[in-house]
């Protein structure tokens, strides 16, 4: 495992330099996944992916950060409410919702930080969960607490356990 993190990184931090890596050399890649759109047009699960199937096909470069195809389909916003106003005079929830609004093709930009002044306003799904604290009084206290795990690690953990024959 250390062997293959090592030989992961070396990949990666060659492809990172732009200098070209031996095939020999690339024993495997790590189960992490911050998928890389190829020049092929295919999803790569990571950088050390994208860098083994340049071995079979020397042309293959690296197009963009992310999976290829709709960036916003894939697109997750945090759940947090931080308004923004948009020039489309639209309150969003946060500034990764107006984000996602640019991605259907509107020219929408942030005009302001908090709700526009009689807007409609774009919360983010609210996933929060109120859990009840006893204390001393009579009257219990709530706090709330809100789900702030990445879509990207439960991904990353359920590519691990699959490598790992766990799942």
């Amino acid at each position: 495992m250390l062997r293959t993190l090592a030989i992961a990184t070396v990949v990666a931090a060659s492809a990172a330099a732009s200098s070209p890596v031996k095939c020999t050399d690339i024993g495997g890649c790590i189960a992490v996944f911050e998928p890389v759109c190829g020049s092929d047009n295919r999803t790569y699960g990571n950088a050390c992916e994208l860098t083994v199937a340049q071995c079979s096909n020397p042309s293959l470069q690296l197009a963009s950060d992310g999976a290829c195809g709709d960036k916003c389909q894939l697109k997750a916003c945090a759940d947090i409410y931080a308004p923004v106003c948009g020039s489309d005079g639209q309150t969003y929830g946060n500034k990764c919702e107006l984000q996602r609004a640019q991605c259907n093709n509107k020219p929408i930009t942030v005009v302001s930080q908090g709700p526009c002044g009689n807007a409609t306003t774009t919360q983010p799904a609210n996933t929060t969960t109120t859990i009840v604290v006893p204390n001393t009084t009579q009257t219990p206290k709530t706090t709330p607490v809100t789900s702030m795990a990445s879509p990207r690690a439960f991904v990353a953990i359920g590519v691990g356990l699959v490598a790992l024959g766990l799942a």
